[in-house]
């Protein structure tokens, strides 16, 4: 487990960072959501990557993949604007539990609200750290 303290005393997340521990269900929810995040994005950062990635293809007359980039940034322009971080879901697949509560519900509807939970206690850079450490130990060699 990996646990994080919040901004007020007593405010604890922990997270999940033991593949042996996770159903197939979140494992695939949280893949699901990398995915996203390294497909679309959803931060300014990522969306400069998507229009460097669409210049370069357009450069090379690569027009099927600057098309697919496109599409890609447009998605990415939707979750910026619509306040949804794919890094906060992949993590809110991964939360154990919030203020010593142990989650068990991981619907999407759950994940939004987690993921909230997520953005207000957890830095930004805490976020990528901890998803980076988690990565590692989840994924296969």
């Amino acid at each position: 487990m990996i646990k994080v303290e919040g901004p007020n005393a007593g405010q604890t997340i922990e997270f999940q960072d033991d593949i042996q521990e996770l159903t197939i269900a979140r494992l695939n929810k949280f893949e699901l959501h990398l995915l996203q995040d390294a497909g679309m994005g959803s931060t300014l950062t990522d969306l400069d990557l998507r229009f460097q990635n669409l210049d370069a293809f357009l450069s090379a007359g690569k027009l099927a993949e600057a098309m697919r980039e496109r599409e890609n940034s447009n998605f990415g322009l939707f979750m910026l604007f619509s306040g949804i971080s794919t890094k906060g879901r992949a993590l809110a697949d991964l939360v154990h539990s919030i203020d010593g509560v142990v989650q068990t519900d991981f619907s999407d509807s759950a994940c939004i609200l987690i993921s909230g939970v997520i953005a207000e206690r957890v830095t930004f850079a805490n976020a990528e750290e901890i998803a980076e450490s988690v990565k590692k130990k989840l994924m296969p060699n």
